[in-house]
């Protein structure tokens, strides 16, 4: 069920046609910065849409053209457009009616926490420029594995990339592992977006989108009558 209603979802669409900010779709876990670890590229990793695919799966589940499918929700803390478009494909594609909930931030990120949801949306942040640190959120043990997917051979490959000087090809393991059990179906990677005057200098952001303020300044305009 998992890997057919990630498989129904067109990235491609949802980033050239709904999203329209420079997002690109995310055909595998990781983001293209954290592939530059040697070996990692080896990950076959891969979310593209497969409709046909989608639907054999869910006849294999025991849900062909989507009968007796039970009644799902996908929450979240924001009425993001790209999941309407998603909503909408489950629909086409699959033939499900799948509701959209909004909730509270507050309440949606303590829904993810202790397992009260169906399918949650929600947006992965690394804490430092390592691709280990995204995987983690996934490890049994880890207070971020929302899903509560546990799989010890994927426990044991971060264990041993941790370990490595050339954690690479573990990675590509473990992201690869990731795929194929469908815990997470990631959907785009995300880009900055926004308006700025040009009279404002010195703005700047880092890697992980921490706006720092400190230097900036601001030429004054004077108006004459």
């Amino acid at each position: 069920m998992r890997r057919a209603l990630s498989l129904a979802i067109s990235r491609d669409k949802l980033v050239a046609r709904v999203l329209q900010g420079g997002q690109q779709p995310a055909l595998r876990f990781l983001p293209p910065f954290f592939r530059e670890v040697p070996g990692s590229a080896a990950a076959t990793s891969d979310f593209a849409a497969d409709a046909a695919t989608a639907r054999q799966l869910l006849s294999e589940a025991g849900f062909a053209g989507g009968s007796n499918f039970p009644n799902l929700e996908v929450t979240s803390w924001v009425n993001n457009p790209a999941l309407e478009a998603i909503q909408e494909m489950w629909r086409q594609e699959l033939s499900l009616d799948i509701r959209i909930v909004v909730r509270d931030a507050k309440v949606h990120v303590a829904a993810l926490q202790s397992g009260a949801y169906d399918i949650g949306f929600i947006t992965a942040i690394p804490d430092a420029a390592d691709p280990l640190n995204l995987l983690e959120h996934f490890r049994s043990d880890s207070p971020e594995n929302y899903p509560r997917w546990t799989s010890a051979r994927y426990d044991a490959l971060l264990a041993e990339a941790e370990a490595s000087r050339q954690p690479g090809f573990l990675i590509a393991a473990a992201e690869t592992l990731l795929a194929s059990e469908c815990p997470v179906a990631p959907l785009y990677y995300n880009t900055q977006n926004w308006l700025m005057n040009s009279r404002v200098k010195n703005w700047r952001a880092d890697p992980f989108w921490t706006r720092d303020y400190t230097a900036v300044t601001s030429t004054s305009v004077r108006c004459f009558h």
